[in-house]
């Protein structure tokens, strides 16, 4: 009698145990299959590219013409954090939060200013006689933006590394300016800088890119993109009277994140 409960008793314990182990285990592959196939990916995005400002109006098309040509590009970068979800195996999207910085430079040396309007022609243009009146020479203008893009990835291979395509607006907010004068002549040679927050200014990138995505991992997908961005202003910001900026860039981004289906 006393033989047969211990007996009981023993069973009993190995198949708690069992049974114990076994939820342990099919616990562990639960949380890990979980994670490892969670719909959400992270990434660390930057930029660097080389644009200009293109400036229009309908009233002096002309004249902005001429200040189009008369500024010049320059870089522009950008950092800033990214989350995708994944709707399908193939389809990403995601939205961020960035900072981008973008310069512009002006040389007057060889500009003709326009002196006068003729009520039939438009601006006429002409230049001062004497070159060392001119005033400013060369400037320098950079523009600090808060930016939340907005995006939608195709990965022609979601679970191996392949290329990618995507596209998606940016609106940004222009919260500092920055500018930097330098005068010569023969009168008023000077230089200057200054710092100018300007009244939010709210500008729309539509933004495109293309490139290659490498993912490696189990456990925990990695993810590598390098790709070729192009972005343009949708919604141009005022820059005075009735004249219109337009801002473009293209280069290259870079990002690194983990998770993913």
């Amino acid at each position: 009698m006393q033989v047969g409960k211990t007996r009981r008793c023993k069973n009993g314990y190995k198949s708690n145990l069992s049974l114990g182990t076994l939820i342990l285990v099919l616990c562990s592959f639960s949380i890990s299959g979980q994670y490892a196939k969670s719909s959400w990916s992270f990434l660390v995005r930057t930029e660097l590219n080389y644009g200009a400002n293109i400036y229009r109006s309908s009233e002096f098309p002309e004249f902005a013409e001429s200040f189009s040509e008369y500024y010049d590009g320059g870089f522009a970068w950008g950092a800033g954090l990214e989350a995708q979800y994944a709707v399908k195996p193939q389809w990403l999207l995601g939205i961020g939060l960035r900072y981008q910085n973008r310069s512009e430079f002006g040389n007057l040396e060889n500009y003709i200013f326009p002196q006068q309007i003729d009520p039939y022609y438009g601006f006429v243009s002409g230049q001062s006689s004497d070159p060392s009146i001119i005033r400013a020479r060369k400037s320098e203008q950079r523009d600090h933006y808060l930016e939340i893009p907005v995006r939608a990835q195709y990965v022609f291979d979601a679970r191996s590394s392949d290329w990618y395509a995507a596209a998606g607006l940016k609106p940004a907010l222009l919260i500092s300016r920055s500018n930097h004068l330098y005068s010569e002549g023969a009168w008023f040679p000077a230089e200057s800088s200054w710092n100018k927050p300007p009244d939010p200014i709210f500008q729309l990138f539509a933004q495109s890119s293309f490139g290659y995505r490498w993912l490696w991992g189990h456990e925990l997908k990695q993810i590598l993109e390098l790709g070729l961005s192009l972005q343009t202003a949708v919604i141009p910001y005022d820059a005075f009277a009735s004249f219109k900026v337009y801002s473009w860039s293209l280069g290259l981004e870079l990002s690194y994140g983990f998770g993913g289906p």
